[in-house]
């Protein structure tokens, strides 16, 4: 299980040598079943 609160969120990572983007692409394309509930962040909705 993965919960965040933004698909922004996954660009901020503190770990440098982790590249952001590759994170925000891995985890939406490899998700199959997404559930949204009460999402404020219309990029995300």
């Amino acid at each position: 299980m993965l919960a965040y609160q933004s698909q922004n969120d996954l660009l901020n990572i503190d770990d440098q040598t982790v590249n952001p983007k590759y994170v925000y692409q891995s985890i939406n394309v490899n998700s199959q079943i997404k559930a949204i509930y009460g999402g404020a962040d219309f990029e995300t909705a």
